[in-house]
């Protein structure tokens, strides 16, 4: 099925998802957005299995094909600034693993009109099953205006935007006026954490990010989950994670700094304590090799706490 124009109110709402060995779930995404109003961009980070066959099969969509896998804030800048580029007053980021609805996408829409206050909006993710909330989003949730939302849906009550401090980029509608004031994703994360530091800028210059519990979002992470690499993964993901609190433009940098530093502390003895030795030579990994970029990771952050199209440009 072809995508349809642009949705009637004469905005113009480009989707990007980042491909990457995502053929098993990449069809079904796709499917589910060229049913919705918008434009569909796909950032293909040098995909080796049978990605290209699928893409294919959506020859109204646009690709942008990369040489080498370029992580998943830098594909999807790309895609940011193609959709900028084209004249886009939303963009909507998906993973290749998740399969967002027209229904839903329609109820992202209006929210976003109803609530322009909310630059960066989610929808409620769930499991690929559709049976149970996401764990990764769970402990988002438990952190939207003090766990209002979390029992909001438990009673079923839930309607209006509930406004968070993060929320996992699985799903993310930003607005225009967010990515003129905040930029795109820091090149400085290739994957994970990259989704807490953007939020981080993004409060930082006073929008706001929010969830729409009306909004459903399957997130089907246990078929995209082969083939990942646990020693460099280990190691990269608990520096990602780690980094978006460093890198915070709340507050001071050196403060920030000397939490960093006991954070890994904290985390090496626990590991060494447990006989957990993978972690710890991984926790070691990261103050050896972090520390040393300090100087640069300075200039990043005051670089975020400009307002500008910062990697987008």
């Amino acid at each position: 099925m072809a995508a349809r124009a642009a949705p009637g109110d004469g905005q113009r709402i480009f989707a990007i998802v980042v491909a990457h060995n995502g053929a098993t779930t990449l069809e079904r995404c796709l499917t589910h957005l060229c049913e919705c109003d918008c434009h569909v961009v796909v950032v293909d980070n040098a995909s080796q299995d049978a990605t290209w066959r699928i893409l294919a099969k959506f020859p109204q969509i646009t690709v942008i094909r990369q040489s080498r896998n370029l992580g998943f804030g830098l594909a999807n800048n790309l895609g940011l600034r193609h959709a900028l580029a084209q004249g886009a007053s939303a963009c909507l980021l998906v993973n290749q693993d998740a399969y967002l609805s027209r229904a839903d996408f329609d109820c992202l829409a209006r929210a976003a009109q109803s609530s322009p206050e909310y630059a960066l909006l989610t929808p409620i993710h769930w499991t690929g099953d559709g049976q149970a909330l996401d764990p990764g989003f769970l402990y988002y949730l438990q952190h939207a205006e003090s766990g209002a939302l979390l029992t909001a849906l438990l009673q079923g009550s839930a309607t209006a935007t509930y406004a968070m401090e993060a929320a996992p980029a699985a799903c993310w509608w930003l607005a225009r006026e967010c990515l003129e004031r905040v930029g795109g994703f820091c090149p400085l994360f290739f994957m994970y954490g990259e989704d807490d530091d953007y939020c981080n800028r993004v409060r930082y210059h006073g929008l706001r990010v929010g969830v729409v519990p009306q909004a459903r979002l399957l997130h089907d992470r246990a078929s995209a989950s082969a083939g990942r690499q646990p020693w460099r993964g280990m190691r990269w993901r608990i520096r990602y994670y780690l980094l978006p609190d460093l890198l915070d433009p709340h507050g001071k940098f050196l403060r920030h700094l000397a939490l960093f530093c006991l954070d890994v502390a904290y985390k090496l003895f626990h590991a060494l304590m447990h006989r957990l030795w993978r972690e710890a030579i991984a926790l070691l990994w990261v103050g050896l090799s972090t520390l040393p970029a300090v100087p640069y990771f300075w200039r990043v952050r005051l670089r975020h706490r400009r307002i500008g199209r910062h990697w987008l440009d």
